[in-house]
């Protein structure tokens, strides 16, 4: 895999630990695209920003599909026990047809479930793609710049573009937010890792990685994960 460095996130409350398991799309509005895609924008939204979604539709968004570029994009949530949420959701899901639902609840300590699900879900039904870009619905892409990096990289492969973090140490302080057990991870550094606010990867390696995450343990960060 070829790392290069390009390319605020808002603090996040800590709520519950992630179970383990394979996630599913439970609950999809969003038509496959069984064609050639310049640019797969998987976004990892929280079930609850529904503003913050339909802005991301109406500026950056909108101004990379008017390049001349084939975009496709999706908004990834997970689940939620509050009903008027939940009924929010079908009704933006049905009018927008840009969300795809995990089965399992919506926290920060289930992100690694969210990029295990862009990974299934972009090979099974996208899988055409010269490359994804993995955001977070609270960051801002420069369009224009983008467009650049896409012809920089054109017909590169095994190839992630992000802020990559290197010889970072677990947290072992089981009141940090970034607290990961040596059960759950024993080794003394983690591997490479993007920052996962936002980073492109190349289609062939969107392939490899979904099929990794078969035998990759899930941690609850979803970060180092995609590193493993």
């Amino acid at each position: 895999m070829h790392w290069h460095t390009e390319l605020s996130r808002t603090k996040l409350t800590r709520t519950t630990i992630a179970r383990k398991g394979s996630p599913e799309a439970t609950f999809k509005q969003t038509e496959a695209c069984n064609y050639d895609v310049d640019l797969l924008v998987m976004i990892n939204s929280a079930i609850y920003n529904f503003d913050l979604r339909e802005s991301l539709r109406f500026t950056w968004l909108h101004h990379l599909k008017m390049r001349k570029l084939v975009v496709r994009h999706v908004f990834v949530v997970a689940e939620t026990e509050d009903h008027e949420v939940q009924w929010k959701l079908n009704l933006e899901s049905r009018t927008h047809g840009d969300i795809i639902q995990g089965d399992f609840i919506d926290n920060y300590y289930n992100n690694t479930l969210k990029m295990k699900l862009i990974l299934h879900w972009s090979a099974s039904f996208c899988s055409k793609i010269h490359f994804l870009l993995k955001a977070d619905d609270d960051i801002i892409v420069n369009p224009f710049h983008m467009y650049s990096v896409l012809k920089l990289y054109a017909g590169k492969q095994d190839l992630l573009v992000g802020r990559i973090r290197r010889n970072i140490r677990p947290t072992r302080d089981p009141v940090h937010k970034w607290y990961i057990s040596s059960d759950d991870y024993p080794n003394a550094t983690y591997p490479d890792y993007p920052l996962g606010f936002g980073y492109l990867i190349s289609g062939d390696l969107v392939l490899k990685l979904n099929k990794a995450t078969i035998n990759t343990p899930v941690i609850p960060i979803d970060d180092v994960y995609v590193g493993m």
